[in-house]
């Protein structure tokens, strides 16, 4: 029997939190592990796995959220946990090891899912202060890592560039998606709408989704509305969001959805008429993979792995290169022309079959196997 101890108070929803959902569904599975996971105590719902060899150790917004507390709590409370626990391998799918780690036998292994996004809750540190810190917990946590599991070329590339790593300690694994899951009911609460999916982070470049939509809207007089399913989490971003939907006369057109089950996301795949993505930078992007398996054409952004993962099977716009008309007139197309429409549902959702977690996970499961413990 393996010992597998998961650390993800990091993990907080996105697209990391769907990868270790499928992760622990699956692994938790395997007669030879025994599952020990450290998780965030707010997020306790999403991670109803059900099977009794996960045992979870929930902790607290207060520890997390401050950084004298989690600091204090990772590299000595968690640090004996885990020395008692004497686990084989110890997973961070968040990547920030804890630095007083070192000197643990266990093979330690992370998962560079995306790169490590600035503290966003206030605290009296500079922005710069932060920024630094979180390049030292990186180049740390890397130089820590017995392996590194990438879900891109792209984000090993630019993390090897950065970093000094070992080419035999890195490798590639692709994310899924679950089509044979998706049989949902519909909503026609919002009409007909245009979706995306992701965290108000800054590089989720709400903004420009927002005031692109004001254009197509009043070009081309829709009646339709943008529904973005996510969390808030910067403050100062949401404020921007909220002023510029006021500006623009929105707040009947745009809905802010916060809180919904990752269960429960795909009733709105599954009714919109188009899924837009205007992030500036995806490690990987699992959100357009996930509206393709509902058969929901894609328009995204140009930027980061995006091009890597889809290749050619959906409609890219390019804010550094192209006008705003370009772009709306791209977005109008896939969203009206039942002929450009049928043609990337078919194509996407072709792609789309060719990702699975079972596939995913069985390829965490035999790379896992394969390391000398």
């Amino acid at each position: 029997m393996k010992i597998l101890v998961v650390f993800a108070i990091s993990n907080r929803g996105g697209g990391s939190e769907t990868f270790l959902i499928n992760f622990l569904t699956r692994f938790s599975k395997l007669p030879n592990y025994e599952i020990v996971c450290f998780l965030p105590e707010e997020r306790k719902d999403a991670y109803q796995i059900g099977n009794e060899k996960v045992k979870y150790i929930y902790i607290s917004e207060e520890i997390i959220r401050n950084p004298f507390k989690r600091l204090k709590y990772e590299n000595f409370t968690v640090k004996k946990m885990i020395k008692e626990i004497n686990p084989d391998i110890i997973f961070i799918p968040s990547e920030a090891i804890p630095v007083s780690w070192k000197n643990l036998r266990s093979k330690i292994i992370t998962n560079v899912h995306s790169t490590i996004q600035t503290s966003s809750y206030k605290t009296f540190f500079s922005r710069s202060f932060r920024e630094n810190y979180d390049y030292f917990i990186r180049k740390r946590s890397l130089k820590l890592s017995d392996h590194i599991i990438f879900v891109s070329h792209l984000s090993m590339a630019e993390i090897k560039y950065k970093f000094a790593i070992n080419d035999e300690k890195a490798v590639v694994i692709y994310h899924g998606v679950n089509i044979d899951e998706n049989e949902y009911n519909k909503t026609d609460e919002y009409g007909d709408f245009i979706l995306s999916v992701g965290d108000r982070y800054e590089h989720k470049n709400y903004e420009l989704m927002i005031y692109l939509f004001s254009k197509l809207i009043n070009k081309y007089e829709l009646n339709s509305n943008l529904v973005i399913i996510g969390r808030k989490k910067v403050e100062k971003i949401d404020n921007r969001i909220f002023e510029l939907i006021s500006k623009l006369h929105l707040e009947k057109r745009v809905i802010l959805l916060d809180n919904v089950p990752y269960l429960e996301i795909g009733k709105y795949y599954s009714s919109a008429k188009l899924y837009l993505n205007t992030s500036t930078w995806e490690s990987f992007g699992i959100t357009p993979l996930e509206a393709m398996s509902y058969k929901l054409p894609c328009v995204i952004c140009n930027a980061s792995a995006l091009a890597e993962v889809y290749n050619d099977n959906l409609v890219y716009i390019d804010p550094k290169i192209e006008s705003d008309v370009v772009m709306i007139d791209k977005i109008y197309k896939v969203y009206s022309d039942n002929t450009i429409r049928e043609k990337y549902i078919d194509k996407g959702y072709s792609f789309a079959k060719k990702f699975s977690w079972d596939e995913s996970i069985n390829n965490y499961i035999r790379y896992f196997e394969r390391i000398d413990i």
